[in-house]
């Protein structure tokens, strides 16, 4: 495990974990600890693609329930 401030993020937990820029492993595993993302089939996070319009309303919409 690597410490990048108050989280720690197990860089196996995805295939390409290592791929994942500084700045954004804290919330990355933020958003995995709540369920926000969860990564695709294949076991990776696929951190250089462009995110789509359908994945970016998963994620607000399951943002959305979290604060019920």
């Amino acid at each position: 495990m690597v410490n990048y401030g108050t989280y720690f993020i197990e860089l196996t937990l995805f295939k390409d974990g290592n791929s994942i820029a500084p700045w954004a492993k804290n919330y990355i595993q933020k958003a995995f600890e709540l369920g926000i993302i969860t990564g695709y089939k294949d076991n990776t996070i696929k951190p250089a693609n462009n995110i789509s319009r359908a994945e970016m309303f998963v994620i607000i919409a399951k943002s959305i329930d979290i604060k019920k």
